[in-house]
C-alpha cells in the first residue's frame, strides 16, 4: 500500500477518535516527507546503534527542522523546546546521564508548547 494512501487512512482514523497519533517505524527520509505532507507524524522510529548511525546524518537533521521552527515561534531555545517534550511525556521516557555527570541542574519550568 503506498505510503500517501496508509496515512490517509490513519488520518481519518484519528478524525473518528479511533487513534490519537500516528507514528512511522523504520522509514526514509524522503518518505517521512511524504506522509507528513499527508498528515502530521507525531513520532518516528528509527534504528541507531554502534553498527547502524545513518539516523545521525538523515533523520536527526529532518527531525531537527520543526524543532527550530517551533522554538522560534514560542521565542525559545531548541533545548527548552526538547525538554518540555520530554517533561510532557509522562514517563514514559528516559535518558541515561553521560559517565561522569555528577550534579542536577536547577529544574526551571519548560516553555508551554
Amino acid at each position: 500500500m503506498p505510503i500517501k494512501d496508509a496515512v490517509g487512512a490513519k488520518a481519518r482514523l484519528m478524525e473518528q477518535g479511533k487513534v490519537r497519533c500516528l507514528g512511522l517505524s523504520e522509514v526514509a527520509v524522503k518518505t517521512t516527507r511524504w506522509a507528513h505532507a499527508t498528515h502530521p507524524i507525531a513520532a518516528l522510529q528509527t534504528k541507531c546503534s554502534l553498527w547502524s548511525r545513518d539516523v545521525e546524518s538523515e533523520t536527526l537533521p529532518l527531525t531537527a527542522e520543526p524543532v527550530r521552527e517551533l522554538s522560534a515561534a514560542r521565542g525559545c531555545a531548541t533545548a527548552q523546546v526538547a525538554l518540555a517534550w520530554l517533561l510532557s511525556r509522562d514517563g514514559n521516557i528516559f535518558a541515561l546521564p553521560e559517565p561522569g555527570v555528577s550534579r542536577i541542574w536547577k529544574r526551571t519550568p519548560p516553555p508551554r508548547i
